[in-house]
């Protein structure tokens, strides 16, 4: 049987990895499709880390997926802004 731990570390993966992966599908066109999978990737991944540890650190995972968030749709050049025609 599979551990918890090791399923949940591995969700999160998988969804740090589709977050990744999101800024392929922004750059063929598709910003907001792109913008809503980044944004459940991360909460996925975040929410699946702080099962894993303990409440201290919980606080510093969410803060870092904001910063994570904010630093990849805030740019004027970033791949997942709508282009306006």
């Amino acid at each position: 049987m599979i551990d918890m731990e090791i399923l949940t570390a591995v969700t999160a993966v998988i969804a740090f990895g589709v977050a990744v992966l999101s800024v392929v599908d922004a750059g063929r066109g598709h910003p907001r499709r792109a913008t809503a999978t980044l944004v459940v990737a991360l909460v996925a991944g975040a929410t699946a880390l702080c099962v894993l540890v303990s409440p201290s650190i919980r606080v510093g995972i969410v803060a870092g997926t904001l910063v994570m968030l904010v630093s990849q749709l805030a740019p004027a050049k970033s791949p997942y802004r709508a282009r306006r025609v």
